[in-house]
């Protein structure tokens, strides 16, 4: 399994030259109140976060399709707003909201 083999690599320091670290903040927001819940943060990401080495092989084969019911490609539930592209939902209502169309 990828995910296996990425996090042996990842520990043995395999991707370790091709890793820039990137300062980055977040802030804590409950969604359903809009409201922040916690004080903003700021931390060095340096490493690739997407490597699940918390998930067993078992786990993964569970993981119907997205696309196609036959298919390979398989994504686990996440909003938007988490996979980056809240921005891209968002802006419209701002605009909106703010009469800037």
């Amino acid at each position: 399994m990828f995910h296996i083999k990425a996090a042996r690599a990842r520990e043995a320091g395999a991707f370790d030259a091709e890793i820039v670290p990137v300062m980055a903040w977040f802030q804590e927001v409950d969604k359903k109140m809009g409201e922040k819940i916690s004080k903003q943060q700021t931390i060095a990401v340096t490493q690739d976060d997407g490597i699940r080495t918390n998930i067993s092989p078992e786990a993964l084969a569970k993981l119907k399709p997205t696309f196609k019911t036959d298919g390979t490609t398989t994504t686990v539930g996440c909003a938007p707003d988490e996979m980056g592209i809240g921005p891209a939902l968002a802006i419209p209502q701002l605009l909106e909201q703010h009469d800037d169309r």
